[in-house]
């Protein structure tokens, strides 16, 4: 393999780095079955699993180059093909998901770099890639693919979330019960919910509408809830306390327009 191709390798395990990244904090292990069942075949705690896995892949991309890629091994080529494959699956697949998911998809920003360095990998392995050629249709296929990125991300964002539920009840507030965290007044009959801290980061911001999955309708972003919880939403169930209690604590899916 030649030095460019060599870099070009080095780049595509970089590329996948920086992708896995994305993932984690993204909670693809939450979102995207395949991840989670090989995650939790190594550990109960997901994002744990997720690391480790990931983490070796990586490893195991730079294992490739120091060995096999650099030192010019039989196995090298082989091994690049190898990557190319994956890499190329892998930058396709993550924006098929966004599209037919018509929103951001956890892996969708780092997905078009994979596609278009493979296809550059490949091409500097069947000797297409002289000069800057291969370089140059990479490029093109990275514009192509940030623009599909673009479009993608004006559509819908989801995540899995848990999800509660809540009265405007004095038992459950040590305030007015009906005042939301911003003022707005709850009456029963809405349908409204209270968000985390972090998913207010994500862009679930007060009058953010919602769809949760499972339920009729839309709800509308008007409360907080508890600074010491994460990725959950807390259902307003009016004074309906025996509602609120028979639904518990559930894992849902929750859908918004993307910022």
């Amino acid at each position: 393999m030649s030095r460019r191709g060599q870099l070009v390798f080095l780049l595509l395990v970089a590329l996948q780095a920086a992708h896995s990244v994305e993932e984690y904090v993204g909670a693809l292990y939450e979102v995207f079955v395949p991840a989670r069942l090989v995650s939790s075949l190594v550990s109960d705690d997901l994002p744990v699993g997720f690391l480790v896995v990931n983490g070796a892949f990586v490893l195991f991309g730079l294992w490739c180059y120091w060995g096999p890629v650099r030192q010019g091994w039989a196995s090298a080529r082989g091994l690049a093909w190898l990557w190319v494959v994956v890499e190329l699956g892998n930058g396709l697949g993550h924006g098929l998901l966004a599209l037919g998911r018509g929103g951001y998809f956890p892996g969708l920003l780092t997905a078009p770099a994979l596609f278009a360095v493979a296809v550059w990998l490949a091409l500097a392995l069947t000797g297409g890639a002289g000069g800057s050629g291969g370089s140059s249709v990479s490029l093109a296929l990275l514009l192509t693919a940030v623009a599909l990125v673009l479009v993608a991300c004006r559509g819908q964002q989801t995540l899995v979330v848990t999800a509660t539920a809540y009265n405007s009840v004095p038992s459950q507030t040590s305030g007015n019960p009906t005042e939301a965290a911003w003022g707005d007044e709850l009456r029963s009959g809405m349908q409204a919910i209270a968000v985390s801290p972090d998913l207010l980061e994500l862009g679930l911001t007060r009058g953010t509408v919602v769809e949760i999955e499972g339920l009729p309708g839309t709800f509308e972003v008007l409360d907080k809830t508890s600074s010491r919880l994460e990725r959950t939403i807390d259902i307003y169930m009016g004074q309906d306390v025996e509602r609120a209690r028979e639904w518990g604590r559930k894992e849902v899916r929750i859908t918004w327009p993307a910022g």
